[in-house]
């Protein structure tokens, strides 16, 4: 079997300038880039970028998906978004990563082994702008499920913070 990864990012608010097309461009020289996206498959090597740090810095959305079973899904919002009682809540399926500017929810599965194509992706990628906006309301429930996840793995939870409480 050969190795297939597939990137997909997305700006929802605003627009890539040609500085920063410019800068996405030397990250993967096979990428479609435009205003606002992002999009690049390789079946051998990978992106010369850390995909956190460009999620941080040019968009709002964005997926990975590789053939190995590894699927990573990017949520940013604006800076004290998320409460102080989730940050610093990292699970085997749930990182958060901090700038100045910017909060960014990582969801995790490493080991997704059915047939995934791209167009399965699009359809699950549409799906993370609703999620996005649920997150910038309020809106909780997606953190508590990857909390309430661990329950399978895991016979000893952490207290979910009162914050989180729904």
């Amino acid at each position: 079997m050969s190795e297939y990864q597939y990137y997909k990012f997305e700006r929802l608010d605003g627009y890539l300038d040609a500085k920063a097309r410019q800068a996405l461009r030397t990250i993967s020289s096979r990428a479609e880039i435009s205003a606002t996206s992002f999009q690049v498959y390789y079946h051998y090597s990978g992106l010369k970028a850390e995909t956190y740090k460009v999620m941080l810095k040019h968009f709002d959305i964005g997926f990975y998906y590789a053939n190995w079973g590894s699927i990573d899904a990017y949520i940013k919002l604006p800076a004290g978004t998320i409460p102080d009682a989730l940050l610093g809540f990292s699970r085997d399926g749930l990182h958060v990563h901090q700038s100045d500017e910017w909060q960014l929810l990582i969801f995790s599965i490493k080991e997704y082994y059915e047939y995934f194509d791209d167009e399965d992706a699009d359809d699950f990628f549409h799906h993370l702008a609703g999620l996005r906006s649920a997150l910038i309301q309020g809106d909780w429930r997606l953190v508590y499920f990857m909390w309430l996840r661990e329950l399978d793995f895991n016979d000893e939870l952490e207290a979910i913070p009162l914050s989180f409480r729904l």
